[in-house]
């Protein structure tokens, strides 16, 4: 799975907006925006805080689910 694939599955999850999710990993809808596009990707530090917030709240995501198919 794509990293923007498998972000939009965790704010999903989380039943939250682009702005609402930002918010929860301390960055700007924009970036969120951009995240799920796959116009951007997220440094180690964000990426750290969604697999937080989606294995706290019942998913079971790892960093290997955060990374792109080559």
């Amino acid at each position: 799975m794509r990293i923007s694939e498998c972000i939009k599955k965790i704010r999903f999850h989380l039943g939250v907006n682009q702005t609402q999710f930002a918010n929860l990993i301390n960055k700007d809808k924009t970036s969120v925006c951009l995240y799920e596009s796959g116009k951007r990707k997220p440094g180690f530090g964000s990426l750290k805080k969604m697999v937080d917030l989606a294995n706290n709240n019942g998913m079971n995501i790892t960093f290997n689910d955060l990374r792109d198919d080559l």
